[in-house]
């Protein structure tokens, strides 16, 4: 599936859903982002991994995409785990969200 800009893969398998993303989450294309998540999250995924370990640059609105997802989840009493690179993982640190999602370098 394409999103302005944005190339992103869902793997389903039972309850579980992996949301691959390339490309960078910016203003225009963060709420087509949020979206699709919310999609995942309503097609019964109780587990949902985002890996944007191939997003090279995400802006406030990217990040509030990530926030809106982590509190949907939150409120379905699912899972949300997010997987990132190095750049993003100092950017989720320094804003204090590692406190609020789970963050993990992929490996």
């Amino acid at each position: 599936m394409s999103i302005e800009g944005l190339v992103v893969k869902v793997h389903h398998e039972d309850d579980h859903c992996t949301v691959s993303v390339l490309g960078d989450v910016l203003v225009s294309n963060a709420k087509g982002l949020e979206r699709h998540l919310d999609e995942v999250l309503e097609s019964g995924a109780q587990t949902i991994v985002l890996d944007i370990t191939g997003v090279r640059y995400m802006d406030s609105f990217g990040i509030g995409a990530v926030v809106q997802t982590q509190s949907k989840v939150d409120r379905k009493h699912g899972k949300f785990r997010v997987l990132v690179n190095e750049s993003l993982a100092r950017l989720f640190t320094k804003s204090h969200l590692d406190q609020y999602i789970e963050i993990s370098l992929k490996e």
